[in-house]
């Protein structure tokens, strides 16, 4: 019976951490959003839809980070919950141990599912904020605004992205370097005519 309890332990506890660790993410300071920033060319003033744009994805990302850091304390909160009635639930075990453990495994059992679907429902939400940003970016090569969509996507630096997400950000990337290199040869040429 005391087995069962500290297995039930450490697997809260390593809920915990999975939550704890699915809330901190890879956030990278955003002092590496600024150089980038910086690299603008002088000749390409920023216009108030990209202050917009930059504006909502960075409200986006504070908003994903709110909403991990209350996946957490939530967590934080039934973990200790859960402890409290696992240690409540030893002192039964020692008077009716079957009966007991019948009951300690369903509370335990809701708590660890709980804290899973929160750590899904956090997931999904970062998820779709990262491919607001990627369809803003496409939207943004679609109208020949390049540097404007290369903006959209270094602000994903923050957001842990799917495999297809990647593969949709890098070929952006590729469409937009290919399409700004072509506009620089062009300008080139125009200065020889």
């Amino acid at each position: 019976m005391i087995m069962k309890t500290n297995k039930l332990i450490v697997t809260l506890s390593a809920v915990a951490v999975a939550a704890f660790v699915a809330g901190c993410g890879d956030s990278k300071p955003k002092t590496e959003e600024k150089p980038a920033a910086a690299s603008t060319p002088a000749s390409t003033p920023a216009t108030s839809p990209q202050a917009a744009l930059t504006e909502a994805a960075h409200q986006a990302t504070d908003s994903a980070k709110a909403s991990a850091a209350i996946v957490v304390q939530e967590t934080k909160t039934v973990l200790s919950n859960a402890t409290a009635h696992i240690e409540q639930t030893t002192t039964t075990l020692t008077v009716e141990p079957k009966k007991a453990a019948e009951a300690a495994a369903a509370p335990v059992t809701n708590a660890v599912a709980e804290a899973t679907k929160q750590v899904e429902t956090t997931t999904a939400t970062a998820t779709a904020q990262a491919q607001t940003l990627i369809d803003k970016a496409t939207a943004l090569v679609t109208d020949k605004k390049y540097q404007e969509a290369l903006t959209s996507l270094q602000q994903l630096s923050g957001f842990q992205l799917t495999a297809e997400q990647q593969k949709t950000v890098d070929g952006l990337k590729a469409t937009i370097q290919t399409a700004m290199n072509s506009e620089a040869g062009k300008a080139v040429q125009g200065l020889f005519k």
